[in-house]
């Protein structure tokens, strides 16, 4: 039952008022504003109709506005959805590159879009910069979601699947943003067949290549959702084993840029496709929402930790922390014990189908929860281990009790 008043609009967290969102995209400090962009459909909560680029812009991370629907599929070579895609400030002006989908009768073809701005708000004329004959011949045509950077060389990854169902990454090169070249693919077999939304960043020495694999058999602790994302460190050039980056239910398409500050920010989709769960609020004619802000660094094992990167009053943390320990926020119950940390939302049906997840942790040094009206985002051990889900109380005031452990 849909409760009559609308207790789940997320306070701080980016969410329209209405419509489907998805994938963050376009993350990027432009003429003094933060623009955080993402996959859009305005008319439908379930993500038909029209699927392009909405957005979101302002001063701070912690305060952003929603400012419409810059980029539509309105061309030739997007006809069919303006997909994931990022975003590059270079001479002053915005470069956005994002996959047009074209859909012939079940037939699909995917274009890799050049557009430009001079604002952040108005996009100009849109350039096809990579298409089918540009791909590798063993591939198929799922490539999507370029993840552009600039270091005085272009550099280009695109998720793929190829022709045996392997999920690959693809690495190109230009010198100038129009004019590409393949250089490597990226691969590393058992690890599903498309690897999409992928990302390359650098921290504190090391090199990684984050992705979100397709076709994962599921596993008590890895891998329990309908799709995964994680990271793998690079070896030299070569992938080592997958990482998640998240233990959750509603953790999906990352994306990572660099701050005026320096700081690598990951921001990620709260939210995944082809969950077998209900989010209640397309009774409110709106789905999904994004993640806060995550600073992200290194241990010194080589892991990534993230950190959560908002205001100190959205942030809970725990101190005198044993070795068992219950915490109930509302019906949503968190519990560790002999190695295991479970999230339950079996409760009063509080998750809307979703369940447990479960992370296997040796000890729990620290804990953080950032909690909005609907979500949960849980930091375990400096955020080595992390875990988000949506949630859905009664009521919009959020109760919190523990045992074995204490709220700081």
């Amino acid at each position: 039952m849909i409760s009559a008043t609308d207790n789940w609009k997320q306070r701080f967290h980016p969410e329209p008022d209405e419509g489907w969102l998805n994938d963050p995209n376009g993350l990027c400090f432009y003429k003094g504003l933060y623009h955080v962009f993402f996959q859009y459909s305005p008319s439908d909560c379930f993500g038909g109709g029209e699927r392009g680029w909405g957005h979101f812009a302002g001063e701070s991370l912690f305060d952003l506005r929603f400012c419409g629907m810059p980029v539509r599929p309105d061309s030739e070579q997007d006809r069919d959805g303006c997909w994931s895609g990022s975003a590059v400030v270079f001479n002053d002006t915005l470069y956005v590159f994002y996959t047009g989908n074209v859909d012939d009768n079940g037939i699909r073809s995917s274009n890799q879009i050049l557009t430009t701005s001079n604002d952040g708000f108005v996009f100009g004329a849109k350039k096809t910069i990579l298409s089918a004959p540009d791909y590798p011949s063993d591939i198929t045509f799922d490539v999507r979601d370029p993840k552009v950077w600039y270091d005085g060389t272009w550099h280009m990854v695109l998720g793929a699947r190829d022709k045996d169902d392997h999920g690959k990454v693809l690495y190109y090169e230009a010198d100038d943003p129009y004019e590409w070249h393949f250089v490597r693919a990226y691969y590393r077999p058992g690890y599903g067949y498309m690897w999409e939304c992928p990302d390359m960043i650098s921290i504190g020495g090391h090199k990684f290549l984050m992705t979100c694999p397709q076709g994962l058999a599921h596993e008590r602790y890895r891998f329990q959702n309908v799709y995964s994302c994680g990271y793998f460190r690079l070896l030299g050039e070569e992938p080592g084993d997958l990482e998640e980056l998240d233990y959750g239910f509603d953790l999906y398409a990352p994306q990572t840029f660099t701050s005026p500050e320096g700081d690598v920010i990951l921001i990620g989709w709260m939210g995944m496709s082809d969950n077998p769960f209900d989010n209640p609020t397309t009774g409110f004619g709106r789905q999904n929402c994004l993640t806060i802000p995550r600073r992200l660094s290194v241990d010194e094992d080589g892991y990534i930790l993230q950190e959560p990167f908002t205001e100190e009053e959205n942030v809970i943390e725990f101190t005198d922390i044993s070795d068992s320990f219950t915490i109930l926020i509302s019906d949503a119950r968190l519990s560790f014990s002999e190695g295991e940390f479970i999230l339950d939302l079996t409760r009063n049906d509080i998750g809307k189908g979703r369940d447990i997840r479960r992370a296997k942790v040796d000890k729990v040094l620290s804990l953080k929860i950032v909690c909005d009206s609907s979500s949960l985002e849980i930091f375990i051990n400096d955020g080595r281990i992390v875990m988000t889900s949506r949630f859905y109380p009664d009521s919009s005031n959020v109760n919190i009790s523990c045992n074995g452990i204490r709220r700081r």
